[in-house]
């Protein structure tokens, strides 16, 4: 296999062995890209030309110090970000388990409100679970209005019960509004 000979390429001499051609000096370098060095002694130019020819990277300054600081603030306020985002997501879960709380509250007093308004069996299980958990959530809602006569103890549940559940709305919706940012 021949080899094209270029000023690198090893040289085969009169003994038939190869020699090494030494790399161009920077006035070779000048004069193949046709740059004049303007009468200096080359030394600096020859590096510089030399660092080229053998692509070497030449090394960026750094950051300066306001650059670094203003980087160091940039990187301080992504963090309050994301800290900010975290405490907004926290924020956010607890406001909706307060609603669903409430809102939970409030269906268990209607369907009670119910129960009591279709007579339906208190011996069955499911519904004395449900009365019973109703008349813990009445608070001080039972007895806002007091009925007498006929159905007169139903009429006074159903109207408690329906004022309750209204309320266990309307604080669990304020409630959530707060909490939530």
């Amino acid at each position: 296999m021949k080899q094209d000979k270029d000023d690198h390429a090893p040289d085969e001499g009169a003994s038939g062995t190869a020699t090494r051609t030494p790399p161009p000096t920077a006035g070779e370098l000048a004069a193949a890209d046709g740059v004049h060095d303007g009468g200096h002694d080359g030394v600096a130019d020859g590096y510089e030309a030399r660092r080229e020819a053998a692509d070497v990277p030449v090394a960026e300054p750094g950051p300066t110090a306001e650059e670094r600081r203003a980087h160091r603030r940039e990187r301080t306020r992504d963090a309050a970000r994301r800290a900010g985002a975290s405490v907004s997501w926290v924020r956010t879960k607890v406001a909706q388990v307060v609603w669903l709380v409430a809102l939970a509250c409030a269906v268990v007093l209607g369907v009670g409100a119910l129960l009591v308004a279709l007579d339906a069996n208190a011996q069955n299980a499911i519904v004395s679970w449900v009365l019973d958990r109703a008349a813990q959530l009445d608070g001080p809602f039972i007895d806002v209005f007091t009925f007498s006569g006929d159905g007169g103890r139903t009429k006074q549940t159903l109207v408690g019960w329906g004022l309750a559940a209204i309320a266990y709305l309307v604080v669990g919706r304020l409630a959530e509004r707060i909490i939530k940012p």
